[in-house]
Formats: C-alpha cells, structure tokens, sequence
C-alpha cells in the first residue's frame, strides 16, 4: 500500500524565559505543515515493512539579541525538518515479536536573517533508532518479558549550534 498526507498542526505559543525583555509572556499558537509520502506492505504473516519521506514546517522560536545585553523570545523564521523513516515488525519466531525503527533527518533554521539560519534546530538528532523485542514465556500462561534499545544522534543544545549533546 502507497499513501501521501498533508496535514497543518496547531500548537501552543512559548513562553519566554527569564532575562528576555518579554519574559512570563506566552507567544501566540502557531501553525506547522507536514507533508508525507510512503509505503507499507506485509511480507508475510511475520514480517511488515514501511517507508516513509516526510518533510514538517513550523515557526522557529528562539532567543534574539536585540541589542547589546539585551534579548527577547521571538518567533520568526522557521524550522524545516526532511527525513527518512524506515520500520519492520513482526515475530521472529514462536513467541518473539519485534519492533524496529530508523529514522534519518535533516534540518535546519531558516527565514530569520540570523547568523542562526542554515543551523540545526536545538533537541533534534538527525539520526534516530529504536528496537523492541517481548518475548512470551512459554512456561508461565500470560507472562511476557519486553527490551527497548534507543539511539539518538547528537543534538544541539543552542539555536547558534555552539554545543552538542
């Protein structure tokens, strides 16, 4: 099975921190776009694949310097994530089912006319996994044991992308 969507998301405003001009306001709720291609198709009855390219916009809030040791949170601009998404499910074998995912991003800040456009957004890895494994207990009627494996790429800690994590 293909699919394509279009979806607009509506989230709530900010609220500027402490040391900006504005802070305790609350910026206004603001609109995201995403767009989405993609496939899903069963294998067999123990292995479901999919893929996906997605592509989401959303305004970009951050700290701006306004004047020297003077800053207030703004909304301006906007953060564009790309990405790659790929999965399997299934059952390995009796009683192991399995979960994995990956999911490869590009992103950046744009429209800000800032030294800041062309950056990462902060908190987004641009690499992405997860794996689960349950696996039923034969010997005990109901009893399952479960294992998450995540991995998640480096990740900015500012808008100027001056540290990573």
């Amino acid at each position: 099975m293909t699919y394509a969507s279009f979806s607009h998301g509506l989230r709530h405003g900010g609220e500027a921190p402490l040391g900006t001009t504005n802070h305790n306001a609350v910026l206004d709720p603001s609109r995201s776009r995403q767009v989405e291609f993609g496939a899903k198709g069963i294998i067999n009855e123990n292995i479901t694949l999919s893929a996906a390219l997605f592509q989401i916009s959303t305004g970009l809030e951050y700290i701006k310097t306004v004047a020297p040791n003077t800053t207030t949170f703004v909304r301006s601009g906007e953060q564009l994530h790309r990405g790659l998404e790929l999965g399997a499910q299934g059952k390995a074998f009796q009683g192991l089912n399995y979960s994995v995912s990956l999911m490869a991003l590009n992103t950046r800040q744009e429209g800000t006319g800032t030294s800041i456009d062309g950056k990462r957004p902060p908190n987004v890895a641009p690499f992405k996994s997860s794996t689960v494994l349950e696996y039923a207990v034969p010997i005990v009627a109901g009893l399952k044991v479960s294992g998450v494996w995540q991995y998640s790429g480096k990740k900015a800690v500012n808008n100027e992308n001056v540290q990573f994590v």
